[in-house]
């Protein structure tokens, strides 16, 4: 069975191919796609995301090879789940998507036999894919190569690169194609545990920090968690509202320097110590001696800032 569970959001609804005029040299062809090819190599090795994977391989490999849609999948369990698509139609992906491997999908079967499948026509589909004669059309494609994600010995997902007409793979593009995919495979494995620690992180840190801000008669508090940046990591940032005695409130923005589940572990102890101290009713200073007393004794690779705010409605100026 295939899941429909999507990652990717970025879908292209208009792509440009390159096209391979008459007065365009194989010498020249060779040259500009060995030119593409050494920038997805880059790209891949940058790429930190499984979105990051899926937009170097469309930007790079569909221009090389003159294709119009490309789709990867990954296995989750005993299941494949598009991650992220371009040149075909949402209504297309999750309709394939949702059919059963044994019914004789392509990405399914070049998966379980580890080798790479080069269709040149809608002929030579139906005569290989009987049993799904009709997604050439319904995805308007006319040749694909069907590769295999195999990393470290074992099936990571399966890529398709589809063309709008008929054509022959030569020798050298399903060689090229074929190694793509192992380079492909392996960036996406790299991602994919990426984006797994980073869901981890986001979700303790999410949990660790207040569901609510509490309703208090002296205040109305409100706050809003965001990012400095694009594509942040997780880190051990925290805020707080507490309650104290004769209508105070204390203020708490803290942060844990660094990315990842340690600091947003720690940053959980220390917004849970800042609450404590505070229930103690101990002023601003002698509880951010204690706090960074507790930050001490966590040891030299840990360092935080913290600033508490104690508002007094019955002081004003």
């Amino acid at each position: 069975m295939i899941g429909t569970l999507w990652d990717v959001t970025k879908t292209h609804d208009v792509l440009e191919t390159v096209t391979e005029p008459q007065t365009r040299t194989p010498e020249r062809t060779s040259v500009e796609r060995a030119s593409r090819v050494r920038q997805l190599t880059r790209a891949l090795a940058e790429a930190v995301t499984v979105r990051d994977v899926v937009n170097a391989a469309a930007d790079y490999i569909l221009p090389s090879f003159g294709a119009s849609g490309l789709m990867l999948a990954l296995v989750e369990s005993d299941h494949l789940r598009a991650v992220g698509f371009t040149g075909y139609s949402k209504e297309f992906i999750e309709r394939v998507t949702r059919m059963p491997a044994a019914e004789g999908l392509p990405i399914a079967g070049v998966l379980r036999d580890r080798t790479p499948a080069f269709v040149t026509s809608v002929e030579e589909y139906i005569e290989r894919y009987p049993v799904t004669a009709d997604l050439p059309a319904a995805g308007g494609k006319q040749a694909w190569a069907f590769l295999p994600l195999i990393a470290s010995g074992r099936p990571v997902g399966s890529c398709v690169v589809s063309f709008t007409d008929p054509r022959q793979f030569t020798g050298e593009e399903r060689n090229l194609l074929t190694a793509l995919s192992g380079l492909i495979a392996q960036a996406m494995e790299r991602a994919r545990l990426y984006d797994r620690e980073h869901t981890r992180s986001k979700e303790l840190q999410r949990g660790l920090l207040p569901r609510a801000l509490p309703c208090l008669p002296a205040v109305t508090a409100a706050a809003r968690y965001l990012p400095a940046g694009k594509d942040m990591e997780v880190g051990g940032d925290w805020y707080d509202v507490i309650s104290l005695s004769a209508g105070r409130v204390a203020i708490v923005i803290g942060d844990v320097m660094g990315h990842g589940v340690s600091e947003a572990v720690t940053m959980g102890r220390l917004r849970t110590a800042v609450r404590t101290l505070a229930d103690l009713e101990l002023p601003p200073d002698e509880l951010l001696s204690h706090l960074n007393d507790l930050v001490s004794d966590l040891g030299d690779d840990f360092y935080a800032t913290c600033l508490l705010l104690v508002y007094d409605p019955t002081r004003r100026p």
